[in-house]
Formats: structure tokens, sequence, C-alpha cells
């Protein structure tokens, strides 16, 4: 136990979140809102509405969820904050678990490659009003209209704050709410090395850091996960049965199968065999107690594909579920018991 530095860490925990909510301001009421303000008439837009609006995420959400987090951090350090909001475990564990606000978070993680595109595809134009915009130091010209930036010569002049030192662009403000989670997972362990084993704090900071992991790495969980399956298996797959869905039900893979039907006809005249075969293109759904036989329409798209599981992840981890999902030409030709199912090796020897 090491009281002088376990104070140090949560002090640095305060301080780094004060400054962290002033740059989520300054994305916010100096670039989000004004570049999204702009989209809204042809006459003063810089960036398309749908760029503006990708581009920065859901940080008008983010910034309530930091202000008051940071509230509660500068109540705890008050004289006798203790008695008022708890100790850095309390303050950490009501946001992180009871409040669920940083589970905003995870929303802003999965649209931040579009975004990225979205940035780089803008300042890269000839004659950027983007570039232009993000180049010049407008935060005291917020009231300007958009014809009055053409007039004004172009410099980088990024965003200073009190510190000389810490001078940060657009985009590395747009990378701030990515890198912050992280960052209080290593300030939890930093407090937890420091912390003695029977410190009351401590079980409630190791649960707070086991959220925030689970933030950082935008995991859905398995409830959100499941209900997005079953929403792609039933908007895409005709016939398939919704009875299905179930809690208690999980899905394991998608095979797909190539199945080889062969007609056999007999000539009575030459009393001979002749034969053709046709391929079946057939996907096996797999759960943990039921296999659905599925129709693909042809061979070149997968059951995964054809279902829009291929890109469930991204979407789950913003914690919702898939939309706008049309049937894509498979079709359900059966449900078996997984107990029902045997399996035949028909290699034949050696193979």
């Amino acid at each position: 136990m090491d009281t002088s530095t376990l104070i140090s860490v949560v002090n640095e925990l305060i301080t780094s979140e004060k400054s962290y909510v002033k740059r989520l301001q300054i994305l916010k009421y100096h670039y989000a809102d004004p570049l999204r303000r702009f989209a809204r008439r042809k006459d003063t837009v810089i960036i398309p509405a749908y760029e503006a609006k990708t581009l920065f995420g859901n940080i008008d959400n983010l910034l309530p969820v930091n202000e008051a987090f940071l509230t509660d951090l500068e109540r705890m350090a008050a004289p006798n904050g203790y008695k008022v909001v708890g100790g850095v475990g309390d303050v950490a564990l009501r946001h992180f678990k009871e409040l669920r606000g940083f589970e905003q978070y995870k929303q802003y993680y999965v649209k931040r490659e579009d975004a990225q595109a979205i940035f780089e595809r803008e300042v890269s134009k000839r004659s950027s009003g983007f570039a232009d915009y993000i180049d010049v130091s407008h935060l005291p010209l917020l009231s300007l209209s958009h014809r009055t930036f053409s007039f004004l010569s172009v410099q980088r002049i990024k965003y200073q704050s009190d510190e000389s030192s810490n001078r940060v662009g657009l985009r590395e403000l747009l990378m701030e709410p990515v890198q912050r989670i992280p960052r209080y997972t290593l300030l939890f362990r930093t407090m937890l090395k420091h912390m003695s084993p029977d410190d009351p704090q401590r079980p409630k900071i190791m649960e707070a850091d086991e959220i925030a992991s689970k933030i950082a790495q935008a995991e859905a969980d398995e409830q959100t996960k499941r209900a997005a399956i079953f929403y792609c298996l039933i908007a895409t797959i005709d016939g398939f049965p919704p009875d299905l869905f179930s809690n208690s039900r999980r899905f394991i893979d998608c095979i797909d199968v190539e199945d080889m039907i062969t007609d056999v006809s007999m000539s009575s005249a030459a009393s001979s065999t002749s034969g053709s075969s046709t391929s079946l293109h057939c996907s096996l759904f797999l759960f943990d107690d039921k296999v659905v036989i599925v129709k693909r329409p042809n061979g070149e798209k997968g059951g995964r594909s054809l279902s829009g599981l291929d890109g469930i992840e991204k979407v789950t981890k913003a914690g919702g579920i898939p939309t706008g999902k049309k049937k894509s030409g498979m079709t359900c030709k059966g449900v078996v018991d997984i107990t029902d199912v045997v399996a035949t090796d028909i290699g034949g020897a050696g193979k």
C-alpha cells in the first residue's frame, strides 16, 4: 500500500478528466455544432449533412456523461466529499455501472472508421472549405457567415489551451473519446496496485475497471448479439420460423454446403444407365440445439453474407441491432434437432 502514490493517481484522474471535458466542449461547440448547422443550408454548407453527422458521432451524448462524472469527482475531492459522494470507487462504479453513461462510447467507437474516412476525404479535396475551416482559428468568429471564411487567410492556428504546449487540432480532438476509456482502465489498475487488499474501495474499482475494459473493446452484450442474429435470419430467409428466437438458444456458426443430386434414367431399349447431376446450394445454420437447413439462390455468396451476419459485429458494438434487411433469395427448408443429426464419413479408407 502506497497512500501518497494512490492520492497522486486519484488527482491525476480528476485533472485529466477536467482537461478531457474541456476538449469535448471544444469539439462539440466549436466544430460539431457549427458544421452541422452550416450543413442545413445550401449557401452555408461546408460538408454535407450526413458527413457532418457521422464525423462527430454521438458527441452530444458523450459530453453530459463526462461532465457529470467530473462533477462527482470534484465533489469527492472537496472537504467532506467522502461523506457526500463516497470514495473514488463509489464514484467510478456509480457512473460506469448504475448510471451506465459510458455505454454511450460504444456507439461512438463503431462509427470511427467511417468518420476517419470522411475526415481524410474532405481534407484532401481541392479548394476544400472543410480544410480551410479547420485550419483557420475560427473560435472567436462563430458568428460570421460561411462566405466570410473565403476572405480569411488560411493559417493553421489550432486550438490552444491555457498550457502553451498543449495544442490540439480537430483530428486529435476526434480521437480523444477513443483514447479516454483505455485511459480509465490504466488509472484504475494503477490505483489497485497501491491500494491495500482490505480497502473497501478496491472491489468497486475492480468492477468499474472490468466494465470500462469491455467498453474499450466495444463488446456487445450477449442479449444484443442474439437479438441481432435472429433479426437478420428472420428478415432475410423466407420461411425462417420466428418462434426459434429464444434467449436460451445460442447461434454457433453457418456452414455452406453443396448437395449433389443425381438423376438416373434407365433406357429400356439399350438397358443402359445414364445419369446427370445438379448442385443444390444450401447453408446449415447451426445452433446449440437445432440445425436450420436453408437453400441459397446460387453459389456466389454464402449464407453468412446473404443473411447479413458478416457485418453483425460492427453493428452490435454500438449496442443496437441491424435495420432495413430484405429477403435475400434464401428459403428455409427445415429444422432438425441437433440430437437427430448423424455425421458419416464417406471418404473411404485412407481419406
